[in-house]
């Protein structure tokens, strides 16, 4: 796995979902919000993005294209889940525009 994947991959686990439960189960919401907009604009945003750019975008269908987009698009599922409680209606409607089998919900 390429570093920047293992890179955003850890930010994504250790600082955004840990530090974010943290902060719900202490009720700073504020606190959690800022450290999802720095992980969403700052790491996922301005680096993540621009490093898999190349990859994601090349012409020719290849392994490692198919493997950088599904991972990208998980990423950014995993960010949207965690955004949710604070903006419900933006993040659903992003996440029901990716590109990924949603599941439907039996009445």
């Amino acid at each position: 796995m390429p570093l920047h994947d293992r890179w955003i991959l850890s930010r994504l686990n250790q600082i955004a979902a840990q530090a974010v439960n943290a902060q719900l189960q202490a009720y700073d919401f504020h606190g959690a919000v800022q450290t999802l907009y720095h992980f969403f604009w700052d790491d996922f945003c301005d680096w993540y993005i621009e490093f898999t750019k190349a990859t994601v975008t090349a012409e020719a269908d290849s392994p490692e294209r198919s493997t950088a987009r599904a991972r990208l698009i998980s990423v950014l599922d995993q960010a949207l889940r965690l955004l949710h409680p604070f903006m419900p209606y933006l993040t659903e409607e992003l996440w029901q525009k990716l590109p990924i089998r949603h599941a439907t919900h039996a009445a």
